[in-house]
């Protein structure tokens, strides 16, 4: 089964390296396409080997809608060549509770489907229990909890062209459906670095367009809005007993008159731990930029230069001492 993975991002760059590391190992880096809002050269930079395309950012006005016709179109246009695309925002990846099973085995069962939902949860970052992230290190060794949101349950994965309301949340035509062992993790915040500097994009966007940008409300709340976990760990409940109370909110789908079919929303979040077998994700290595690499590479060589140099100004150093030396042998034989 051919798989392809359909995003739009505007400056989120940590997200999207995140994003890319994931899908790059489940899928293959050829298969990830990027829509680049703005164009900006830093995401050509982080994302080489995917299909970037360039969408322009100009009037935000009715953005999401516009985002998402705009999704919804590329998203089509795959389904051309692909078996299966998973669509949805960069901070969102799409996996499966065997970790070690293929992700293309695992969906391959659903593919007689439009679509299917996989249930949702916010990863985040534990103040007293987690270290700060390393970037170096895969994401799924990093973070221990999680909080399960039917607002995060979506219909990412389609296996013909499917209409997706804005936001992703709901599906024209479809039947609700949640697949068994299929996750989305909500990145959000997993980490309170990136997280204090994405609030303050949003803040920044919201604020530059007040009335004029419907989804600019969902960004305030974003901004508003927080997630907690209690201190202690032996509180929060294991990822098998929470997903049996989470499965009986979400079981049965919600329909809104012309805006699809979706999961109920609901305000409660169950916190659990991750099961230790989901540190075993398949994650591609983190790739230092085109810059870095090249002021490494630079770096690198002038420590040779360096180092030889130091070899050659040593050798000249000690050829005279030689020479003196076998002058002194020959004048103490004379």
């Amino acid at each position: 089964m051919k798989i392809a993975a359909l995003t739009m991002v505007y400056r989120d760059h940590w997200y999207l390296r995140q994003w890319l590391r994931h899908y790059d190992a489940q899928i293959g880096r050829e298969n990830c396409v990027i829509l680049s809002h703005g164009d900006e050269p830093e995401i050509r930079e982080i994302a080489q080997g995917a299909r970037i395309i360039a969408y322009p950012r100009d009037d935000l006005a009715n953005f999401d809608d516009a985002r998402w016709h705009e999704l919804n179109t590329r998203q089509a246009e795959l389904h051309e060549t692909y078996d299966c695309v998973i669509t949805g925002d960069v901070d969102e990846l799409v996996f499966a509770s065997d970790v070690d099973r293929p992700l293309d085995q695992v969906l391959a069962q659903w593919r007689d489907r439009p679509c299917v939902f996989a249930s949702g949860f916010d990863l985040v970052e534990h103040p007293d229990l987690d270290a700060p992230f390393d970037d170096s290190a895969p994401i799924w060794t990093q973070r221990r909890y999680g909080l399960w949101a039917s607002g995060y349950t979506k219909p990412a994965v389609s296996f013909r062209p499917v209409f997706y309301r804005p936001g992703g949340h709901r599906a024209l035509d479809v039947e609700y459906y949640v697949a068994p062992g299929l996750h989305l993790a909500h990145l959000h915040y997993a980490d309170s670095r990136q997280l204090t500097a994405r609030r303050a994009i949003q803040t920044e966007v919201a604020a530059h367009w007040p009335d004029r940008a419907r989804f600019t409300n969902h960004w305030k709340e974003g901004v508003e809005r927080d997630v907690s976990l209690g201190p202690e760990e032996a509180a929060i409940s294991s990822y098998e007993e929470s997903f049996i109370a989470f499965h009986d909110l979400v079981r049965d789908g919600f329909r809104g008159r012309g805006r699809g079919v979706g999961a109920p929303r609901t305000q409660t979040r169950l916190p659990f731990r991750l099961p230790a077998t989901f540190a075993r994700i398949a994650t591609a290595p983190a790739r230092p930029s085109p810059k870095a690499a090249s002021k490494a590479k630079t770096a690198a060589k002038s420590g040779t230069r360096t180092a030889t140099s130091k070899k050659s100004t040593t050798a000249r150093k000690k050829a005279p001492a030689k020479t003196a030396s076998r002058k002194t042998t020959s004048a103490t034989a004379s």
